[in-house]
């Protein structure tokens, strides 16, 4: 897979590496998997974790094709911000 390459689907595109893959919409980073070791670990950008100091963590996976599909999951779940995440962007005037 090429550093450069970059996937369509519908308004999202992935953008690939052979150990990173980020998903956005031309506006936002929506998600991102991650390759340590054997498996892939699949974020989702637009929440926080449950202690409000990183991504959301979708789950590991065998595979990339798992782990890009949780993350389109997520992003189709239609919440661009988490009630925290617009707390936060409040705080810092946004």
């Amino acid at each position: 897979m090429s550093e450069n390459s970059r996937i369509q689907q519908d308004d999202r595109v992935w953008r690939n590496s052979s150990l990173i893959c980020a998903l956005d919409d031309g506006e936002r980073h929506l998600g991102h998997v991650l390759k340590v070791g054997r498996h892939w670990y699949a974020f989702d950008a637009t929440h926080f974790n449950e202690e409000s100091n990183g991504f959301r963590t979708l789950g590991s996976f065998a595979s990339l094709i798992a782990a890009k599909d949780a993350v389109g999951q997520s992003a189709r779940a239609g919440h661009a911000m988490s009630a925290s995440a617009a707390t936060y962007s409040d705080q810092l005037n946004f």
